[in-house]
């Protein structure tokens, strides 16, 4: 998928570690997209990134409340793993 690559050129070229950072895929205004459509455009978007794609529609709601969902879960997770690593020592001359 065109879009996707573009983005993610877009975050590789920036730098500072953004293009690293995690992401969740989501494919936005499915209210707006012919049912027919949104299976295509959900498989492409996997195929180009590897990763799952979730879908939601901003005007409907229709899935919002799921992702919000995975954001907290990955949030939480993520909190609990650096918990666990060692705090950075500073440096003293």
């Amino acid at each position: 998928m065109k879009a996707y690559r573009t983005i993610r050129g877009e975050l590789e070229a920036y730098g500072h570690g953004l293009a690293g950072k995690p992401e969740i895929l989501v494919l936005n205004k499915i209210d707006a997209i012919p049912k027919a459509q949104i299976a295509k455009k959900k498989a492409a978007l996997e195929k180009a990134s590897g990763e799952k794609v979730h879908l939601i529609s901003g005007v409907s709601g229709e899935g919002v409340q799921d992702v919000l969902r995975l954001m907290v879960k990955e949030i939480a997770k993520r909190r609990a793993r650096d918990k666990k690593r060692p705090a950075a020592r500073a440096w003293t001359p």
